[in-house]
């Protein structure tokens, strides 16, 4: 009966891979989405529905007739241009991009070295989940400093491998920080909401609550999961590994050159922060609301991403100084500039995304 079932879930499992592995690129399915929508604006056009919020009669209108494709042709570039999760997620990975290239962010990833062999675990997971700040960064740099710390420990320096990647990849969007997701997330969602809605945002704040909660709750259960299960069975030291080669950059603690630069980056940028939040909070702060003097909304909220994004300069520019891999103002440009050619594909799905979007 096990076999059985196991065949099954073989089958299943085999059937998704083949079905994933012949799904067009993104680009191709929004880009049909785009057009499917164009051709539904016809079939259905005058059909009407009343609008809940406002009470008004909403008529479908077609997009293939001479007003229709003058919107369509004039309005390419223009949606492209104006839709919120570019500029969003350029501006923050400009920022982060810097930050992991001047070695901010991988020095606190690899703070780990440090860590006792009884809190590893929970540690690995809670270094992967919120090293998403550095967006896939993470995927690269936790994988093998874990398994260099599981070879360092004699224990499976495979499982290590693998144990970093699920770390990284399971808390993907969870964090106990904003990070670059959540204004790509917010982005999208509020592009989405002001079709029904102009005048609501979304801000990159709105799952805080439940990024926090998630960051705790997949470091327990993914910490019993390991201790209890995996790692009896899966982790055990094999004499093989005794002469196994491990790149010294995995194994070698920061030097006290660079826990000093750590140290005074995480102030610098940490003091901003809280500065930030200091005029938020403040009575008739001035990154409250200009009009209502609130909390929510606020400046504070509205201009997250620039805010994060000087947090991000902050702290990479005073780790870079301190370790020298900051030299010159150009040395800024320079890696901010390498941080965008990661983000060139994302750049080309957004054509036909937020043509899409903007149809309805």
């Amino acid at each position: 009966m096990t076999q059985t079932n196991e065949g099954l879930l073989t089958k299943f499992v085999n059937w998704i891979e083949r079905v994933g592995n012949k799904l067009p690129h993104i680009f191709w399915i929004f880009l049909g989405l785009w057009f499917l929508v164009i051709i539904l604006s016809a079939v259905f056009a005058g059909v009407s529905a009343v609008d809940p919020a406002k009470g008004e009669e909403v008529k479908i209108i077609s997009l293939l007739n001479r007003q229709g494709l003058y919107w369509i042709l004039t309005n390419v570039v223009s949606n492209f241009a104006k839709f919120p999760p570019l500029g969003l997620v350029l501006v923050m990975m400009m920022a982060a991009g810097f930050a992991e290239r001047a070695g901010f962010i991988p020095a606190l990833m690899k703070t780990l070295t440090k860590v006792p062999e009884k809190y590893l675990i929970p540690a690995i997971f809670i270094v992967g989940i919120c090293g998403n700040l550095a967006s896939d960064a993470a995927l690269v740099i936790i994988p093998p400093l874990s398994a260099a710390l599981f070879y360092s420990r004699r224990k499976d320096p495979i499982f290590g491998l693998i144990l970093g990647y699920v770390a990284a990849a399971s808390g993907f969007t969870a964090n106990l920080f904003i990070a670059g997701t959540d204004v790509l997330l917010s982005g999208i969602t509020d592009a989405a909401v002001k079709i029904v809605d102009p005048n609501y945002n979304v801000y990159p704040t709105a799952n805080y609550y439940f990024m926090v909660a998630s960051t705790f709750v997949i470091t327990i259960v993914g910490t019993i999961f390991t201790v209890k299960y995996a790692m009896p069975r899966f982790a055990r030291w094999d004499e093989e590994y005794e002469h196994a080669q491990v790149p010294p950059q995995y194994l070698t603690p920061l030097t006290d050159k660079e826990m000093r630069a750590l140290k005074k980056a995480i102030l610098a940028a940490g003091g901003y922060f809280l500065l930030m939040l200091l005029l938020t909070i403040i009575p008739n702060g001035p990154l409250r609301d200009p009009i209502k003097n609130t909390i929510v909304p606020s400046t504070f909220l509205k201009g997250i991403v620039p805010i994060l994004f000087l947090f991000f300069v902050i702290g990479g520019y005073v780790y870079g100084k301190e370790t020298g891999t900051v030299k010159r103002p150009t040395d800024m440009v320079n890696y901010m500039t390498e941080s965008m050619k990661t983000m060139a594909s994302f750049i080309v799905i957004i054509l036909p995304i937020a043509n899409f979007v903007y149809t309805f």
